[in-house]
């Protein structure tokens, strides 16, 4: 999969050319996902339920790098993360399968737990990551999905758990009452 540039973080030498790369957290039948903010034409705002990850920044040295960054920008809506955090995430939630690759984006699913890890490690004061998402950093899903402030100027805002066996359609009627 790729080469070691360090003793402890492998260099993800694959899909050299990728424009993208995120970060799929599933349990069983479920995945996380966040409702990410879009402008429509007449300026209203909508959200779409979506993944995490984004943008290849010139930075970034692999797919996993950009990942990772992307993830935690988007959980804590914090754009300034130390170098030693992405590292650090990287050994300490190796990948257990290959990626995917689809057009330019790289996609690995890690679990709930992975996830969990990832939260402890963030709230780690030595990496002194800040958000104003939460009060207290999360460090279970649980804190993640409840705790999370309704701060309007973020990329993703609510979180949520979805099902992924197949494509779901939300009832008109429970939009509704969503909106009621």
């Amino acid at each position: 999969m790729g080469q070691k540039a360090t003793k402890t973080s492998p260099i993800y030498t694959t899909h050299s050319d990728y424009r993208n790369a995120g970060i799929l957290f599933t349990e069983g039948p479920l995945a996380l996902a966040g409702v990410q903010k879009e402008r429509t034409l007449d300026l209203t705002e909508t959200g779409t339920l979506s993944g995490f990850g984004g943008r290849r920044e010139r930075e970034d040295i692999d797919w996993c790098h950009t990942a990772w960054r992307e993830v935690i920008e988007e959980l804590y809506n914090e754009s300034v993360l130390p170098p030693t955090l992405i590292m650090t995430l990287r050994v300490k939630i190796p990948l257990r399968d290959p990626p995917t690759y689809n057009n330019g984006y790289v996609m690995f699913r890690l679990s709930f737990q992975d996830l969990e890890m990832a939260l402890r490690i963030c709230a780690k004061p030595k990496y002194k990551l800040h958000s104003n998402l939460y009060r207290t950093m999360p460090l279970t899903l649980q804190d993640l999905l409840m705790n999370r402030l309704p701060i309007s100027n973020t990329e993703i805002g609510s979180l949520a758990l979805i099902p992924i066996a197949r494509p779901v359609i939300v009832a008109e009627e429970f939009t509704q009452d969503l909106s009621a």
